[in-house]
């Protein structure tokens, strides 16, 4: 019924979710309604007189109860309209509320001992709250809970223990805040997506991928440490088992690819006066998408006009093959970084750095250009920052020779 209510006051439901709906007078965006179960969020410009009236129109149509606006809490999060434009997500009272679970003094000696059936649904309820937090706002959390969620069947007095330090973690972070920057419309923007993996590092021997899609403008990729909007972020399993790091890299890369391909295609859909559903490459291609890598293995593979199938990962490789087409028919661009300027790092394993780095730049970041492509290793060594662009050793030696040094 709310579909065909908004149908017939003018507005598109999306492809590419189908529980938002698009206001585009004259084939241009203007505002949009998107849909949770039985919450909805608003977006157009209040200054509109048509955009109003049709707003009311919907009011008057459903029942509905509190319209909220500048500071409302949406599914758990609590959502705040800056005097900037942008917007501030967090959840305090949500992970104030998360249980702590319950283990006695003599139950913690009994570290290796299995979990009973009790204790094991007291894990799923903590890490589903934790799992929760995770997605909305807090990708911080992400690796660790992942990383639980694999331990709950086979769990020990340990897991337990690690779960509520896990807890404590959270809790001593509640304050933490998500910001969507906002940009304004004259400056392009695009899509960049890092994709990282640990191989085998869960308790089955699998491995994990870590994915982080943001938006940002496109004089990132120009080096300039710049604004980037959290889109989505995921730290996952990799479903097919991976036999080396390059492996699950390359698995990473190509499902990055493929998240960022989803994003790219709702932005274009939004801004595109014509979409055809059976032609989405000529939609993504509109719309700028960088891959970021911290494998050598996958960069290099990519880099060639052809990729050849050989060697051990002949799988791997032909899976690679999606990325070839994407760099082709989509204009993906793909970039290499060193480990610790790949923030899909943090979503691959806990104890990292690169997402509280993130988080302490006000969600700025710079794709790190290097020539000489050094590890995250030897730019320590040579006292390089994390973030620091760094010319080649041979042109640092010209300049140095140039100033008399």
């Amino acid at each position: 019924s709310v579909s065909l209510f908004l149908d017939q006051l003018g507005l598109v439901k999306s492809w590419s979710d189908p529980c938002t709906w698009l206001w585009k007078p004259q084939g241009k965006l203007q505002g949009l309604i998107s849909g949770h179960v039985d919450d909805f969020l608003f977006a157009g410009p209040s200054n509109n007189s048509d955009w109003n009236a049709l707003t009311t129109k919907i009011k008057e149509h459903f029942k509905w109860t509190d319209w909220e606006t500048k500071s409302f809490v949406q599914c758990g999060v609590k959502v705040e309209e800056q005097s900037d434009g942008s917007y501030h997500l967090s959840q305090e009272q949500y992970i104030e509320k998360i249980p702590e679970i319950y283990v006695s003094a003599s139950r913690k000696k009994q570290g290796k001992e299995d979990t009973t059936d009790r204790e094991k649904s007291q894990l799923r309820a903590t890490l589903g709250a934790l799992s929760w937090c995770a997605q909305q706002i807090a990708p911080h959390l992400s690796a660790e809970v992942g990383l639980c969620l694999s331990e709950v069947t086979t769990s020990t007095v340990e897991t337990l223990i690690k779960v509520n330090r896990l807890v404590h973690f959270a809790k001593a972070r509640k304050d933490h805040k998500m910001i969507i920057h906002a940009i304004p419309e004259a400056i392009p923007v695009g899509f960049y997506t890092w994709a990282d993996a640990a191989g085998q590092n869960r308790r089955e021997g699998s491995s994990t991928q870590g994915i982080f899609v943001g938006l940002g403008p496109l004089s990132l990729s120009q080096g300039e440490v710049a604004k980037v909007i959290p889109i989505s972020w995921h730290s996952n399993k990799i479903e097919r088992p991976c036999r080396s790091p390059g492996a699950a890299e390359s698995h990473a890369a190509i499902a990055g690819e493929d998240y960022m391909y989803h994003a790219r295609f709702q932005w274009g859909e939004m801004h595109s006066t014509e979409v055809d559903i059976f032609d989405s490459d000529s939609i993504v291609r509109k719309i700028p998408g960088c891959l970021i890598s911290d494998s050598r293995n996958v960069y290099d593979k990519l880099q060639t006009s052809e990729l050849t199938i050989r060697g051990a990962e002949r799988k791997t490789d032909l899976n690679l093959l999606c990325l070839k087409h994407a760099q082709r028919v989509t204009n993906l661009e793909l970039r290499w970084v060193h480990s610790e300027a790949q923030l899909g790092n943090s979503l691959t394993k806990g104890g990292t750095k690169e997402i509280d780095l993130f988080y302490g730049l006000s969600f700025r970041w710079r794709l790190v250009a290097d020539d000489e492509m050094r590890s995250a290793r030897k730019r320590r060594q040579q006292g390089i920052g994390v973030l620091q662009p760094q010319q080649s050793t041979t042109q640092q030696q010209e300049e140095q020779g140039g100033n008399g040094n």
